[in-house]
């Protein structure tokens, strides 16, 4: 068995801005305790202890916290650890536009992180204050994929596999009659990374007052490793820790103590209105079609059965 790897990376500080008032109302707290996919539901995973559930929260459940949080007088700012989220890139990219849209509210977004990678500085880009603990690491790295290949494997067991496609860049079964990435599948690799990390490259320059090309000389020239480096490549506005962090926020509420600042969570902020709203039914289509599957004909049909039933569900999964 042997794994090929494609590996892109191309190539002043800003200093963030916090409001000088006194906030008042609650924090939306964005730890990403779970992680974020299309839609609800659990994930089974084994670990030390035996098989774990983890439930994730719903993309869209998120963006109807925000949406509704940015036009919410007792919300009076974002607080989100970045390096938290375990999420796709797509989805990744759909939350950091969420952010976006809420700070156009007017109201602060920070963002505090333990460690720093390149989709931790993507998302935190979007806030409009970063603080990373002293102690914290990260490299600034390219973005990257890998792909098994076990034709040496099926080969000593004997198995010959007899692959059916149209067209070079059908690239699926690979796995099972190459060693490595063939022209064409190379070619397609590079040119998605190479339009990913340009996206990645862009969008943290512009939210931290920067140029493309320094970063992708930061990503290079592998200089980013420690909280300083980050600190001193304009990537973080401050350093601290997270005594010093509570100290930050009572600040920003004129509080004594973190207790007296009230926070909620996207799993318990309450959508004001939500029983008065017009609702749309929304049915995820997520996972493999064909029969006996999540996208099959009798499990889809059941499910939308069941939404045409029972209208008061403003989205489920399917």
């Amino acid at each position: 068995m042997t794994l090929a790897t494609v590996f892109v990376a191309m190539g002043s500080a800003f200093a963030g801005e916090m409001p000088t008032a006194t906030l008042k109302g609650k924090v939306l707290h964005l730890d990403f305790s779970s992680p974020v996919a299309e839609r609800e539901g659990g994930n089974l995973t084994l670990g030390l202890g035996g098989l774990n559930t983890t439930r994730n929260t719903s993309l869209l459940n998120l963006e109807a916290v925000l949406a509704s949080a940015a036009n919410d007088p007792a919300i009076a700012m974002i607080f989100m650890k970045p390096d938290n989220l375990s999420a796709g890139r797509a989805t990744t990219e759909e939350i950091r536009t969420m952010i976006l849209r809420f700070k156009e509210s007017g109201k602060p977004v920070v963002a505090y992180a333990k460690n720093m990678s390149v989709e931790a500085c993507y998302l935190a880009s979007a806030a409009d204050y970063v603080i990373l603990n002293p102690s914290g690491t990260g490299q600034f790295l390219g973005v990257g994929t890998s792909q098994y290949f076990i034709k040496d494997l099926l080969d000593t067991l004997g198995l010959d596999i007899q692959l059916i496609r149209h067209g070079q860049y059908k690239s699926a079964g690979e796995m099972y009659i190459r060693n490595d990435f063939s022209p064409a599948n190379r070619e397609q690799y590079e040119r998605l990374l190479n339009t990913i990390w340009q996206s990645r490259l862009q969008a943290i320059a512009e939210g931290r007052g920067l140029r493309p090309c320094c970063l992708n000389r930061l990503a290079e020239t592998l200089a980013l490793d420690d909280a300083q480096s980050w600190k001193a490549a304009g990537l973080v506005d401050t350093l601290m820790y997270r005594d010093q962090v509570e100290e930050f926020m009572c600040s920003l509420f004129k509080a004594d103590e973190l207790s007296d600042i009230k926070a909620v969570t996207p799993a318990t902020y309450n959508l004001r209105n939500s029983r008065n709203r017009n609702k749309i039914a929304v049915i995820y289509a997520d996972g493999t079609i064909g029969d006996g599957s999540d996208i099959g004909g009798d499990a889809m049909a059941r499910t939308i059965a069941e939404v045409r039933m029972n209208p008061s569900r403003p989205w489920c999964s399917g």
